[in-house]
Order: C-alpha cells, then sequence, then structure tokens
C-alpha cells in the first residue's frame, strides 16, 4: 500500500477510512479487527485529508484501551468521557442501544451490586467504589452521551481554507468556546452574548469580532453537515457583540488617521542607531520603496530587477506594482542580490512555522525604535510607507499617482475603475524626487510625539 493511500479503501467508488485493531485490544472493542468509516467521496486527495480525524481518533481509543488493559485508569474525567464516547461511536447496534449497553456495564461496575433474592434483583451501593469515583463515572457518562461542542473542530479545519497562522488562530478560539460551552445544547444566544459581555472586559473589540466570526463559521459549516445536535435558535443569526458606542468608534477612527509617520531626522537616528549593515540596508530599503516589511523580506531575487522591484504577492491586487529602485539605495540592493546565497534579497532569514520571514527583523526594528527615543503607539516598519505618502503630498503628485506606487486602492470611480495607469517613467521621476535630506522639505511628516 502506497503512503498517499495507506488508512484508506475504496469500495463501489467511495473511499473508506480504515484501521486495524491490534489483537491485545480487540475485547474492548466488541471483538472487531478494525474501524471503518465511510469518507463520502470519490476523490482520492479529497479522502486523504478526511482520514485524519478518523486515525487519530481510532489511534486515540487504541491507546485508552491498552491503558485499560494494563489496570491505568483514566487521568481525569474528560479523558474517561472520551473513552466511553470512542466505545459508543463504534457500537453496532447503533447509538441508543450502546448509551442503554453502557449505563447498564456501568451501573454493574461501578454504580451498585445486584444480590439475587427470591429471584429479585435488589440494588445495592457498590462497597469497592468511592463515592467520588461514582460521580466522575457518571459525569464522564453523562459528558459522552452529549454532543460536545468541539467534537468536530478538527473534520471543520480539514474543510476550513485559511493559512496556517489562521486556522491556528480558529482552532484557539473553538477551544476557548468549546471550554465555556462543553456541550451544544448550553449555547443558546442570552447565553452567547452573556460570554462576549465577559471577554469586553479583557480583549479588544476587534479580537472578538475574529472570534466570533471562526465560531461563527464551525457553527454555520456543523448545521448544514448535520454535525451532533444543534438548537433550533441560531446564537449567531445576529451579531453577539453589542455596537460600540460613538464616542469608542470615534477614538478608534482617529487613532487610525493619525497613525505616525517617520520624519527625515527619524530615518537619520535610525541608520546612526542601527549597529549592523543588515539593519541599516532594510531602514533605507523601506524609506524609499514605502514597501510592506512582509513585501521587504519575502522579496526573492527574481523580483529585483536593475531598475525596479516587482511586488507581486501583495495583499490585494491594487499591490500588485512595480516600483522603482531610488538612486540613493540603488548601490545597496546591487549588493544584495551579489551577497545571496537562497535566493532572496534578504538571505538567511529563518521563516516561522507559517512560512513568513518577517518575525525577527520586525522585533528587531520595534526595538531599534525603543532605543532610539520615544514615539506614539503604533510606530513600525510600516511608518515609512506613511512616510513616502507625506514625501509625495509634499511634492505635488497627484493621489492616483501615489496610490499606484504606495499599492492602495483608488477610492473614486474615475480613477478606481477607468483609469489606465501611470508610466514607469513617471513613477521612476516620482521616487528620485524622494530625498531624506533633513531640511529638503519645510514641514515634517509626522506630528509632534
Amino acid at each position: 500500500m502506497s503512503k498517499q493511500s495507506s488508512y484508506l479503501e475504496k469500495q463501489y467508488n467511495t473511499y473508506f477510512a480504515v484501521l486495524r485493531i491490534p489483537g491485545d485490544v480487540q475485547r474492548y472493542f466488541q471483538g472487531k479487527t478494525r474501524f471503518s468509516a465511510t469518507l463520502k467521496t470519490s476523490s482520492l486527495s479529497e479522502a486523504n485529508r478526511l482520514k485524519w480525524p478518523y486515525i487519530e481518533g481510532w489511534k486515540a481509543n487504541i491507546e485508552l484501551a491498552r491503558r485499560t488493559r494494563s489496570g491505568e485508569v483514566p487521568v481525569d474525567v474528560a479523558e474517561q468521557a472520551a473513552r466511553y464516547a470512542l466505545w459508543l461511536q463504534g457500537h453496532h447496534n447503533g447509538p441508543e442501544e450502546a448509551k442503554t449497553e453502557l449505563f447498564g456495564l456501568l451501573d454493574e461496575t461501578v454504580w451498585r451490586d445486584y444480590e439475587q433474592r427470591d429471584n429479585l434483583f435488589n440494588p445495592t451501593h457498590r462497597g469497592d467504589t468511592t463515592e467520588q469515583e461514582k460521580e466522575d463515572t457518571y459525569l464522564a457518562y453523562s459528558m459522552a452521551i452529549k454532543d460536545w461542542t468541539g467534537s468536530y473542530v478538527d473534520e471543520f479545519l480539514t474543510h476550513y481554507e485559511a493559512e496556517a497562522k489562521t486556522k491556528d488562530e480558529a482552532r484557539r478560539a473553538l477551544k476557548t468556546f468549546s471550554e465555556r460551552f462543553p456541550n451544544l445544547e448550553e449555547i443558546t444566544r442570552h447565553a452567547v452574548e452573556d460570554w462576549v459581555e465577559d471577554m469586553l472586559e479583557s480583549r479588544s473589540r476587534p479580537t472578538i469580532k475574529k472570534r466570533i466570526g471562526f465560531i461563527r463559521g464551525y457553527w454555520n459549516w456543523c448545521s448544514h453537515r448535520k454535525r451532533g445536535y444543534f438548537p433550533p435558535e441560531n446564537p449567531f443569526e445576529k451579531d453577539p457583540l453589542p455596537p460600540a458606542t460613538k464616542s469608542k468608534q470615534a477614538s478608534s477612527q482617529k487613532a487610525q488617521s493619525k497613525r505616525p509617520a517617520f520624519t527625515r531626522e527619524d530615518y537619520t537616528k535610525f541608520l546612526d542607531a542601527a549597529r549592523d549593515q543588515e539593519m541599516q540596508d532594510f531602514i533605507k530599503i523601506a524609506a524609499h520603496t514605502g514597501c510592506r516589511i512582509s513585501e521587504i523580506m519575502h522579496f526573492k531575487l527574481q523580483d529585483v530587477a536593475h531598475d525596479r522591484f516587482n511586488v507581486e504577492d501583495a495583499k490585494s491586487e491594487s499591490g500588485w506594482r512595480e516600483i522603482p529602485i531610488h538612486s540613493e539605495i540603488k548601490p545597496v540592493v546591487e549588493r544584495l542580490v551579489a551577497n545571496s546565497t537562497d535566493g532572496f534579497l534578504f538571505t538567511g532569514q529563518t521563516p516561522n512555522k507559517y512560512e513568513k520571514r518577517t518575525t525577527r527583523m520586525g522585533k528587531r526594528f520595534v526595538r531599534l525604535i525603543k532605543k532610539v527615543g520615544s514615539y506614539k503607539s503604533g510606530v513600525g516598519a510600516h511608518s515609512f510607507r506613511r512616510s513616502l505618502a507625506t514625501m509625495m503630498l509634499e511634492n505635488g503628485v497627484e493621489e492616483p499617482k501615489a496610490a499606484a506606487i504606495i499599492g492602495h486602492e483608488i477610492g473614486t470611480m474615475t480613477y478606481g475603475i477607468y483609469a489606465g495607469g501611470i508610466s514607469f517613467a513617471e513613477k521612476n521621476a516620482i521616487i528620485q524626487s524622494i530625498s531624506y535630506d533633513v531640511g529638503s522639505a519645510s514641514q515634517s511628516p509626522r506630528e509632534d510625539s
């Protein structure tokens, strides 16, 4: 069996996830020799994506069975509930009969003794289990027979189309939500609104809004696919996040509009304070291109021509653009290209687990800013974009032309849809007019801190 098709079988043009049950634990699974579940697809690539939640769950169940066989008790009630739930899922007589059978089994082994007197069964409390063990076992049973809020998270995330970082954020949000509402039947609109109110005491509105978005997506996905029991009322049909007060909205908008830019004096201070060539190179390129740090640190040599940068993986369609190389940084770019050992302009950057190469440089630059002086909150490498935009405004550059260089969408119908863009020669003339020499403009881009 190839690695690609492992844990899979195809029956009547439909793939099934399968896993052999080791002989030493088969008695814990009604004597079955293997697990099997239909994936409801004829696509091999889709089946390979869908199989893993089943395989991981089955392997966890086998591990639990082995621990049971060795006499090791569950670590906590949740693990005990997981054991019961997996047992119920694998029962061949259907869920209702399985629940009845499990209750009877626990009643005999944990809760009560049955003594035969005059052919009648008279239940008495067992003496070989403690009251705490009885309570924990009943709680675990109750948990196992209910629909758990987090039961389908892994399956949902296999279908969720997003970058790895966003998927991790979604998983954390759903974990937090599942801890607050362990069972689906506990989730009501009023309960969710109370939860949101609690979060507002310690979380920002954008963070809460993002969490609600993840949870709403999970709820809709589960409801559409009939996963679990869902209450008839959809608690996310209306936004559970109360509207912000006007004062808060105004403050937020004002803060965004006042996001600070760096001055020419700042530029000089940063270069003087930078102790290594790499940081100086980054500062010069950021200041003279207005590129985002994510664009700069991901520039490949193929994106760099002798006279321009080609930005081809930006945040929006308007971000795909050509940026002329300023004469001030041309020697820097030529040196970086010549010295690259891995195909990137900034060579030797270690990507994080999301394949992002910006983390190290971003943190170093923030530390440099703090070292140089006191700045308003919100400053960072992004502030050079505002500096470049301000200098173009000082030089009388029209907004559509500035937007074409910065990579912003043009908000008006005329310029945004019908304009044909500007030539590279015009862009080059604009970029070459930018100067960070102190005194080259009468007005500084940034307001006083």
